[in-house]
């Protein structure tokens, strides 16, 4: 039997709701238009156009294998507001109806969620092959979508994969989400909640990280690769944890010529004046991998944040710097140049770490060692390159009990707490106040 295309006639499909807390679903009629799963745009069969309602106590609609899409600009080919329904195998398809901006709050995506939907969402294939049009959103307060063993694939420049805005909660367990285009990242929590469980995430194009995190993220046992772009990108005053997961990027100067300085593979960062904002970023790393193909291991700037790593796989092959913590020239609007250094807490527990870490004179980074972790590399303290005023303390490292140092090159630190050892191999590191130690 041929698959129903969902038309713009049928602008209200169902509601799925009790009626009065009496056990019984009731007709579309008995509640507002906000209250309903909507598909909007022109489809080529309409013949299941006309409006679908429970037409008896009990009898529930069924959009199972669905086809639900949309071929116009800011139309979503499926939307869900303000009621709590369960789907199983449809697929969403934005096929046309690009976007010259795309929407935080998810007009124009394939799939949005909102209203204070709760929307659980089983074996759904999602697709946006249109710029500006993400593929699924979740947005606003009150708003739940739980997506499970379903694939989304955008191709779009602009056109992220997984969202939340406006304080919504999102989780996706053993989903597949695939960007092609430029600016799109896998994953992007705008605002509110993500919750990743297993799955995989790759994206393609430049600025696209696998996940960007404007928001709290989680995810575990989750493979996640970006070909072309950093691969993480955290905003100040945000969380986001990974467990046991595989993350890869590969930041490509040949096709971003404006950041072929600037390579990294994580960014923890945040837009405005650093003097502006107390809150701190946290990134927590527990098992899993980390791997880079070109630049810096993680870029700290114009923040405040916390890195916590433990027993993490570290492969780099970049540019041999592990760690840079630093101001930035401002032209990204984050902060001023002179003033936008980072203030970075970084905690390594059973963790091995290899290559150097380079701090310059308007930022702050203090190093703990713990368990049995270690540190192959050189301490750098650099001049800012706007000329900024220089902080206090640039480096304050802990090496903790059962942890080591092991130095490849002369270093700078603040102050140095060893409980630990240290291996010179030839080398010095030389205090704030003048003082060298050569082992």
């Amino acid at each position: 039997m041929k698959q129903k295309m969902i038309g713009a006639a049928a602008v209200l499909l169902a509601v799925l709701a009790l009626a009065g807390g009496s056990g019984q679903l009731a007709a579309l009629d008995d509640f507002p238009a906000a209250a309903a799963i909507t598909a909007l745009g022109t489809q080529p069969d309409t013949d299941n156009a006309a409006p679908l309602t429970a037409q008896t106590a009990g009898e529930t609609p069924d959009f199972t294998k669905k086809i639900f899409a949309s071929a116009s600009a800011g139309e979503n080919a499926l939307r869900i507001a303000g009621v709590t329904v369960s789907l199983h195998e449809i697929q969403v398809e934005k096929t046309a109806g690009a976007s010259a901006e795309t929407a935080a709050d998810g007009d124009g995506a394939a799939l949005l969620v909102t209203g204070g939907a709760q929307a659980t969402i089983r074996g759904a294939k999602i697709s946006a092959s249109v710029p500006g049009s993400q593929g699924a959103v979740g947005s606003g307060a009150d708003t739940v979508l739980q997506l499970t063993d379903s694939s989304i694939t955008t191709t779009g420049d602009r056109a992220d994969g997984l969202q939340t805005a406006d304080g919504a909660t999102v989780t996706a367990a053993s989903v597949t989400v695939t960007t092609a285009g430029d600016d799109s990242a896998a994953v992007r929590a705008g605002s509110g909640t993500l919750v990743l469980q297993g799955g995989v995430y790759t994206s393609g194009g430049i600025h696209a990280p696998a996940i960007y995190a404007g928001g709290t993220v989680s995810a575990q046992d989750t493979t996640l690769t970006a070909n072309n772009s950093e691969v993480l990108v955290l905003e100040g005053g945000q969380t986001l944890t990974l467990e046991n997961c595989a993350v890869r990027g590969n930041m490509n100067g040949e096709l971003d010529a404006a950041e072929a300085q600037e390579l990294y593979n994580v960014r923890i960062y945040q837009t405005g004046d650093l003097a502006d904002r107390q809150d701190i970023a946290n990134l927590v790393m527990r098992g899993g991998s980390l791997s880079s193909g070109s630049g810096d291991l993680f870029y700290l700037t114009n923040v405040r944040c916390r890195l916590q790593l433990s027993g993490v796989s570290i492969e780099d092959a970049g540019s041999g710097v592990l760690l840079r913590v630093a101001g930035n020239d401002g032209a990204s609007g984050w902060g001023q140049a002179g003033s936008n250094g980072a203030l970075a807490e970084i905690l390594a527990e059973d963790q091995t770490l290899e290559g150097d870490i380079v701090v310059d004179s308007i930022s702050t980074m203090s190093l703990t060692l713990s368990g049995n972790s270690t540190l192959t590399g050189a301490i750098r303290v650099v001049d800012n390159a706007a000329g900024g005023s220089p902080a206090a303390e640039n480096a304050v490292v802990e090496i903790g009990p059962g942890c080591l140092w092991s130095l490849t090159g002369d270093s700078t630190v603040s102050s140095l707490e060893n409980n630990g050892t240290i291996r010179y191999n030839g080398h010095t590191i030389t205090l704030a106040d003048g003082t060298v130690l050569t082992g």
